[in-house]
């Protein structure tokens, strides 16, 4: 049987490719399900969850090159599995390759695709040889598909960005692109200030930051379990929220609106 983590992660990407989900909620939902982890296997767990999805396309490419069956072809359970492992062996260079190869033909047996536990075993232990995706284009050739090959980004989204913002601003973007973004929450202004929310998050055994740009928000530490578990969001202090979404409402502000527009008015309306 693979290790807690793994099954989440497994999980919530079946939940994302059959079924549309998003992956925070899905993850979110499936950590809670799971009752009480150690803070190491939620980490684990959101690592793989997002790692998986966003090199997905560079983890095809590895594994095409040592597969004899098309990815496309191969049922959903089986792809997940190839692609945690791949992963792992690819962006975990401190797991063992044969702890990485193991677990997903465990994670397999685990997903009901027993038959398929060889093929996984095969595919991934030819990988385990080099641990390394095949190589990119050539930047001087095709610089477009270098970058998008290295980043892991659809060529198409590559050659517009390239358009609009040129081939060297493109290439940082999908670079800064693939960055995991840290676990964010944002204080609730009329229930506490931020350095209370940050003391109520100390007593639940969790340590944050404050923001880089937003006013109002606390970055969580690793391993931090869902927001919606933690002491504090059930009264309102904090919400999870990453700075960019808070800095559209600052932006915005809503307050100087309001004062205009008050509720049970009409903005523009002539009292005669």
């Amino acid at each position: 049987m693979a290790t807690p983590a793994r099954r989440i992660a497994a999980e919530v990407l079946l939940r994302v490719a059959q079924a549309g989900a998003f992956a925070n909620l899905a993850l979110d939902a499936a950590l809670r399900q799971a009752g009480v982890l150690e803070p190491r296997e939620v980490a684990l767990a959101t690592e793989l969850t997002y790692g998986t999805l966003r090199w997905q396309l560079q983890l095809d490419r590895a594994l095409a090159a040592h597969s004899d069956r098309a990815l496309d072809d191969l049922d959903e359970p089986v792809r997940v599995a190839l692609r945690l492992g791949a992963f792992e062996l690819l962006h975990h260079e401190k797991v063992p390759a044969h702890a990485a190869v193991n677990e997903s033909v465990e994670l397999a047996k685990d997903l009901k695709a027993a038959r398929a536990a060889g093929f996984v075993n095969a595919v991934l232990r030819r990988l385990s040889e080099s641990r390394a995706a095949p190589p990119p284009p050539s930047r001087e050739v095709d610089p477009v598909g270098h970058v998008a090959a290295v980043t892991a980004h659809p060529r198409w989204m590559v050659e517009r960005w390239s358009r609009w913002l040129g081939a060297p601003e493109a290439e940082k973007l999908s670079a800064a692109n693939q960055q995991q973004a840290p676990a964010t929450v944002r204080v609730a202004r009329r229930k506490a200030t931020r350095p209370q929310a940050q003391e109520a998050l100390r007593k639940a055994g969790i340590e944050s930051s404050p923001g880089k740009y937003s006013p109002d928000a606390l970055i969580l530490a690793t391993g931090a379990p869902p927001a919606l578990d933690i002491e504090g969001y059930e009264q309102g202090l904090f919400q999870a929220q990453d700075e960019a979404a808070q800095l559209v409402s600052l932006f915005a502000d809503p307050d100087r609106f309001m004062q205009a527009v008050r509720p049970g008015t009409t903005p523009n309306r002539n009292p005669g």
